[in-house]
């Protein structure tokens, strides 16, 4: 297998050097691909010899895909005075009342159009069927193309909030907006930051600010302690904005620090997004990407990291997954190394954030059963500190290995 940028500069050392980092060869690149060709940003990733759907992507040769709100220093969270604390807006009730009623409308509206779907789906023939078979499940989850007039037919960036779920791409637009639509005074402005600042919109970005000082945090402690070089890794991590800020931030105030951050998810996009965010903060040389199952990559794994981050992801992973994916990281930390995790609790809100914004698949569990799915898993309470963001929508564990 070959590391993204790493391996390639450095196969000597276990880390790379932050001042050797943005030093990877373009051409030596182009030579590990057979070529001066570049591939696509739609063109699949490369396998290794055996089939496997894991496999790293060589830094300079891979064209990445659209650029997005998080590469841009004015509408990044965590690099506005906006990361310095975490929002409270709170919310009226009359406000609840109607979009609660909006969302009855959209449930009804959806379940109509499940029926009609289901009933086409039997009658159609193979022809008739093959252009949607592909995607079946998840429209049929997803409902209608086109939710909401109030919601995803207001603006484009609902329209990405809802059809990007699950991925990286409606996160980062909600991370985005506060500074995106600051200027924006308009009817539909309004609209967008009306539902991307319910508690659910709020927790989120508080979950990011949570998860990005507590990174940085546990980076300068062991830098202060004494240590020099350190192995990261992020799990389902999407385009991992807490990560490689809190590791750009580091390596500017410490550049003679040995870092490598190994990120790992299933979604390739997710990936060249994480990459590109990596790249512009200019340490991607640090970094090597996996398109992997997370249990397969971490039975695999031989390294013992330092920091493992795997905010999100449990959201939608059934009590026994959570076990699991839990007990599996922490096989892979080192002794005194910390494990970030996060939850979605629940909301007076979550049935609007069901179906107004049109995320299906949350499953949402209260602090004392997030706790015990942790204590399940083999850590200890003593090794566990739960902090849960002001709406309460949001709860990070944090996990220090004993």
């Amino acid at each position: 297998m070959v590391f993204l940028g790493w391996t390639i500069t450095s196969k000597q050392s276990r880390f790379a050097r932050h001042e050797v980092a943005m030093a990877t060869s373009t051409s030596m690149t182009r030579a590990a691909l057979g070529g001066e060709e570049t591939l696509r940003h739609d063109t699949p990733l490369p396998r290794n010899k055996n089939g496997k759907k894991r496999f790293e992507v060589l830094s300079r040769a891979v064209e990445m895909d659209e650029r997005g709100h998080a590469l841009d220093p004015r509408f990044a969270l965590l690099r506005s005075p906006l990361a310095e604390k975490m929002e409270h807006e709170k919310y009226n009730w009359f406000s609840l009342a109607i979009s609660t009623v909006l969302a009855a409308w959209i449930m009804t509206k959806t379940t109509i159009w499940r029926i009609g779907f289901a009933i086409y789906c039997l009658l159609a023939d193979r022809e008739e069927l093959r252009h949607v078979r592909a995607n079946k499940s998840i429209r049929f989850l997803m409902g209608p193309k086109h939710g909401s007039l109030w919601f995803d037919q207001m603006h484009p960036l609902n329209d990405e909030v809802r059809h990007g779920v699950t991925t990286s791409k409606a996160l980062d637009a909600i991370y985005s907006m506060p500074l995106l639509m600051a200027g924006d005074h308009s009817i539909r402005g309004r609209f967008v930051k009306f539902w991307l600042s319910e508690p659910d919109g709020q927790g989120v970005r508080n979950r990011l600010i949570i998860t990005f000082h507590n990174i940085l945090g546990e980076l300068r402690r062991r830098w202060d302690a004494g240590q020099h070089d350190f192995l990261l890794l992020s799990l389902a991590c999407g385009s991992a904005q807490a990560m490689v800020e809190a590791v750009s931030v580091f390596l500017g105030e410490n550049p003679s620090a040995g870092i490598r951050l190994d990120l790992v998810d299933m979604n390739e996009a997710s990936l060249r997004r994480a990459y590109r965010l990596a790249e512009a903060r200019g340490i991607s040389g640090c970094v090597a990407m996996y398109v992997a199952r997370l249990q397969e990559f971490l039975a695999d794994a031989e390294e013992r990291y330092d920091v493992v981050e795997m905010v999100g992801f449990l959201d939608y992973r059934t009590s026994k997954s959570v076990v699991l994916l839990t007990a599996a990281v922490r096989q892979v930390l080192k002794d005194g190394s910390l494990h970030l995790s996060a939850h979605i609790l629940p909301c007076r809100w979550q049935f609007v954030t069901r179906w107004v914004i049109g995320w299906p698949l949350l499953i949402r569990r209260s602090v004392p059963t997030y706790n015990n799915l942790l204590l399940d898993s083999g850590f200890r309470q003593s090794e566990i500190e739960m902090v849960v963001e002001p709406h309460r929508a949001y709860a990070v564990a944090l996990c220090r290995k004993a």
